[in-house]
């Protein structure tokens, strides 16, 4: 019955989902994979989001380039309720690099907003991850990434 009443406010062409609101799970992220300050070319950075009571969803993995550069693009879904309905979300986003047959914790963090770029507090998730680093925390986050300066 919303949803009808939705799209005879709207004109009527649009899907339900559609009409829904844009949610971010996991911002877009641009990162440069190093050990020690220099570029590692062929690591695998895999990225997991988990939301709600939906399964687990884990992008294909990506491999850095010879800079060390990986791209991932923002992991988003449209929701005609979520939006809507008040709630804390509960989203939780990890970044697994893998490389030389070691995993590294790249980034582990539960966001608890739909904002894109909602983890950092509005600054891009441009990264700096250091294989020889030791994962700690810096700000929500753990991990071996860091934003760029």
């Amino acid at each position: 019955m919303v949803v009808l009443a939705c799209a005879a406010i709207t004109g009527g062409t649009r899907s339900a989902m559609a009409l829904g609101k844009k949610l971010v799970l996991f911002s877009e992220v641009t990162a440069v994979v190093v050990n020690g300050g220099r570029p590692v070319a062929g690591a695998e950075v895999v990225q997991t989001v988990s939301w709600s009571t939906k399964p687990p969803r884990t992008s294909p993995k990506v491999v850095s380039d010879a800079a060390g550069r990986v791209h991932l693009p923002a992991v988003v879904e449209t929701s005609l309720l979520a939006g809507f309905l008040p709630h804390e979300p509960v989203i939780e986003q990890s970044l697994v690099i893998r490389h030389d047959g070691r995993e590294f914790e790249g980034w582990a963090l539960i966001k608890h907003d739909y904002l894109e770029n909602g983890e950092t507090g509005g600054r891009a998730l441009r990264l700096v991850c250091d294989l020889a680093a030791v994962p700690r925390y810096e700000g929500d986050w753990y991990g071996i990434c860091r934003l760029e300066p």
